[in-house]
């Protein structure tokens, strides 16, 4: 069943995906001036749910597009949780998450069943012509 790229970075992007939603909620790390926190949380999840369906389908251009975003939102978690750097003495407006670098493993492990799935539907793709 898992054979196909597609379905395992299908069932990793809604499994995994679903665990950083969780933990952002959970251990509170969204930026506090964020408002309307619980709704963009909903909305994300419904988002990894549709998205997740597609990848699994074999949607491998939507695969490669959310390698940048995942990336991108690991990148940010990775910020969050190695705290404030630089910047001006004394500024702490921003403290160290620690659970954030989970989250940012997590995404990571994500965009490697993502890459591995826009790999291959792009090679069957190329094949295909």
């Amino acid at each position: 069943m898992l054979r196909e790229p597609h379905r395992r970075a299908g069932v990793a992007y809604a499994t995994l995906g679903l665990c950083v939603l969780l933990l952002t909620f959970l251990f509170d790390l969204v930026p506090p001036e964020r408002e309307g926190v619980e709704l963009q949380l909903l909305v994300g999840g419904v988002f990894i749910a549709i998205f997740a369906v597609l990848i699994y389908r074999g949607w491998w251009i939507l695969s490669l597009l959310l390698v940048f975003t995942n990336l991108w939102r690991a990148f940010q978690f990775l910020n969050q949780g190695l705290g404030p750097t630089g910047g001006p003495a004394g500024d702490s407006s921003r403290t160290a998450e620690p659970l954030a670098l989970i989250n940012a493993l997590l995404l990571l492990v994500v965009v490697a069943f993502l890459v591995h799935s826009a790999w291959t539907g792009w090679r069957r793709h190329r094949e295909s012509r």
